[in-house]
């Protein structure tokens, strides 16, 4: 969800923004550069927080915070106002970037030592490829076929839910019945 949602902002509202709406290239590139520098701060202090509060709840409160936003982000973006468009871009931007911060040593923790740099390295570059590789081409099919940015929204609510499923049903989670990691038997 994280890479998708990425992906569909940077890329997928650059295209939807200059093509739908009308808005200036240059505009839009400017707010890529604005989320980026949000980014850039928040990716590390999710991180630090993340050492002091368990991982899985700081990605899960990042997961659920896109979840929340994903149907207003589209209702601002659409508003094609420079200033809304910002907003729902560093709304978005700042709950990507608190699931980005504890995500690496989250996904290495999920795995046994042994397997540690396998396992999280797969599932990383699966989901990366498959889910955030096709999400903008996803996003433009979403707005052919239904002529609304309300479906990109429902299918960013759509990865939010899975996310929040496979945060529930893993080692540590609420759902898992335990909250050791998973180790050796």
């Amino acid at each position: 969800m994280n890479t998708a949602t990425f992906n569909i902002l940077l890329t997928g509202v650059l295209d939807y923004a200059t093509r739908h709406l009308g808005l200036p290239r240059g505009t839009i590139l400017t707010i890529t550069i604005l989320v980026s520098l949000t980014q850039f701060a928040v990716i590390p202090l999710a991180a630090k927080l993340s050492d002091r509060i368990p991982r899985i709840r700081i990605y899960a409160a990042g997961a659920i915070g896109v979840l929340v936003s994903a149907v207003p982000m589209f209702l601002l973006i659409d508003t094609a106002s420079y200033f809304w468009t910002v907003v729902a871009a560093l709304v978005a931007s700042t709950f990507m970037s608190i699931m980005s911060g504890p995500q690496a040593a989250l996904f290495a923790e999920l795995f046994t030592p042994e397997m540690r740099y396998t396992g999280a390295s797969l599932g990383y570059q699966i989901s990366a490829v498959l889910g955030g590789g096709l999400a903008p081409f996803v996003m433009v099919l979403l707005l052919e076929w239904t002529g609304t940015s309300m479906s990109v929204s429902l299918y960013i609510v759509a990865l939010a839910v899975v996310a929040l499923f496979s945060i529930a049903s893993s080692p540590g989670g609420p759902g898992y019945g335990r909250t050791a990691l998973v180790r050796p038997s």
